[in-house]
């Protein structure tokens, strides 16, 4: 599903290039959950955005979904990613504008999905739990609520790839439990699945975790060996 390799990114900064990512190399097969840890400024969101197109290496290749996305416009890595990746981002990014249904089918619209795209989306939120508030404005639901809107939102077109930063970090405790065991779900029905998560109880969960430091990856363990680290 995902091959990474070589990749380098490098942003100008005042004392010169700054490496947000170095010479990071690995692989994700399908229907795999993988998480990737480690502090603050590591390289984690950046490793995210590389993978799922939202920003471009500055060396190295993106293989993903068998597209190899440095040789892909803006246009058709938009069009790519509606058919094939579905992101779930750390501070929600719901359309403010737009009630929690509309912000579950905009995607699905934009994808040109066929049938009865109210339907789904409306089946959809009551899948994750917030059937309930699907006409309501993002500002009127509380934080579990509206990341679970946005769960919804990045499965509207069925994505064979899911990528979440953060989905538990704005959250309390019960709420980024259900909200992540949503996600457990989507992976235990075969999808692919990369988080980005601080929290190692959290990462514990997952079959295999990735730690960077420093824009690398300095360690690939199981969940096993961190759940024996953190019990």
């Amino acid at each position: 599903m995902i091959n990474v390799d070589g990749v380098c990114r490098a942003y100008a900064a005042r004392r010169g290039m700054f490496q947000a990512v170095r010479d990071v190399s690995f692989r994700v097969e399908q229907g795999e959950w993988v998480t990737v840890v480690g502090p603050s400024g590591s390289g984690k969101s950046t490793l995210l955005n590389l993978i799922t197109g939202l920003d471009h290496p500055t060396s190295g290749s993106v293989i993903v979904a068998g597209a190899d996305l440095t040789a892909l416009g803006e246009d058709a890595l938009a069009s790519w990613r509606a058919r094939h990746v579905g992101i779930v981002f750390q501070f929600f990014q719901l359309l403010p504008t737009l009630t929690a249904l509309e912000n579950v089918l905009l995607p699905m619209a934009l994808a040109g999905r066929k049938g009865d795209r109210r339907a789904d989306a409306r089946a959809l939120l009551a899948a994750v739990g917030v059937g309930d508030v699907a006409d309501h404005l993002p500002g009127e639901l509380s934080g579990g609520e509206q990341q679970r809107v946005a769960i919804a939102r990045a499965l509207a077109n069925e994505p064979p790839l899911l990528v979440a930063d953060e989905p538990t970090g704005n959250l309390d405790a019960a709420s980024g439990g259900a909200v992540l065991d949503l996600l457990v779900g989507y992976w235990r029905r075969g999808g692919t699945l990369v988080t980005v998560t601080h929290d190692p109880a959290v990462a514990a969960r997952a079959p295999r975790v990735l730690t960077m430091a420093d824009g690398e990856i300095v360690e690939s363990q199981s969940g096993r060996a961190l759940r024996a680290l953190t019990a």
